[in-house]
Parts: structure tokens; C-alpha cells; sequence
């Protein structure tokens, strides 16, 4: 009888473990709050301040976007070894985002969040599917505090779909890749 008795104890524990997993896989991630007024805004660097190991495969220039950015001079985003743009500079996110000729899809994520790691893949994927039909950016909210702050950012992963500058859905926690394709679909018709 005792032995069944820590068996349930120890069942008990482990579903309750699986349970809170999939809770924070489903919700996401809540972003720790920092002391208020601290002054610690992440001032974005300007690209003429960029560090040495900057190479010019680090940069998109914005050429294939659609974004209607001027050619001459676009701003300076950094892409990861998938292609897809980081973001941190609100001018950046204007330009590539809000100016966006077709529909783009911005995942707000954090480094040390785990249903962030799980979802990563997914939008790596989108960005094949649609390149050039829309695009797909991330957001550190760690490092992008003001775009965080703008958009209410509460929980992540937040992925919003953007649609002529304009949110035309959102999605906290992870979702199944049909659901950002669906609506992806929806904007292009």
C-alpha cells in the first residue's frame, strides 16, 4: 500500500510538471519586469556606429523587401543565418513593418524564453514559403523595449500580422503553422 502511494505521489508530480509545460507552451512566457524608471531603454545604436564584425552579409539593405524604402540609404537591419530580420530600431520597424507593401508577420520573442525556442523553427519556415509575397521579422523585446512598450507587449511569444501598417491579427504563445499561414493567405487575396 505504500509503495502504490508514492507511485501516485510521484504520478502526481509529473503530470502536474507536464501540465505547467504545456500551459507555458500554449500562453508563453511572461517578460520579467524590470525596475521602472531605470532609464535602461536599449537607445538603438545608429548603423554608422555598427560593430567591426558587422559584415556586409549581416545587413539587409532592404532591396527585395517591397517595402517601398529608399533604395540609396535603407535602414540597417541585422538577418540571422536563415535570412530572417531582427529589429530593434523603431525607424527599422517603420520602414520594414508599418511601410510594408505586402503582409508581414513580426514575432516579438525573448532569449530566454522556451515556447520562443519551440516556435523559432516555424517562422524560418514561413519566411521560405512567402519570400517575396511577405516577409517575417523578429522582435527582442529585451533589446527592442520601445517597440515593446508600443504594442503592450505582456506575454511571448506575441506574433502579430501586420496588413498595410496595420495589426490584422495576433497570437500569444505557440501556435500550429497553419494558423499564421491561413491568415498569411487571407492578407495576400
Amino acid at each position: 500500500m505504500m509503495a502504490r502511494s508514492r507511485r501516485m505521489h510521484s504520478a502526481g508530480w509529473f503530470i502536474t510538471a507536464l501540465g505547467a509545460l504545456a500551459v507555458i507552451a500554449l500562453v508563453g512566457c511572461q517578460e520579467p519586469a524590470g525596475p521602472a524608471g531605470t532609464g535602461d531603454d536599449n537607445i538603438p545604436m545608429p548603423p554608422e556606429q555598427a560593430p567591426d564584425d558587422m559584415g556586409a552579409d549581416d545587413v539587409d539593405t532592404g532591396d527585395d523587401m517591397g517595402t517601398g524604402a529608399d533604395p540609396v540609404d535603407p535602414p540597417r537591419i541585422k538577418t540571422d543565418e536563415h535570412g530572417v530580420g531582427h529589429i530593434s530600431d523603431p525607424d527599422d520597424f517603420q520602414a520594414y513593418v508599418l511601410d510594408a507593401k505586402t503582409p508581414v508577420l513580426v514575432d516579438f520573442y525573448a532569449n530566454w524564453c522556451k515556447p520562443c525556442d519551440i516556435l523559432a523553427p516555424t517562422m524560418v519556415k514561413i519566411h521560405d514559403q512567402y519570400e517575396g509575397r511577405a516577409a517575417v521579422y523578429k522582435v527582442n523585446v529585451d533589446n527592442a523595449k520601445a517597440l515593446a512598450r508600443k504594442y503592450s507587449i505582456r506575454s511571448i511569444p506575441l506574433v502579430i500580422l501586420f496588413v498595410h501598417g496595420e495589426i490584422a491579427e495576433q497570437w500569444v504563445g505557440v501556435r500550429p503553422e497553419s494558423t499564421y499561414t491561413a491568415a498569411v493567405d487571407a492578407a495576400l487575396q
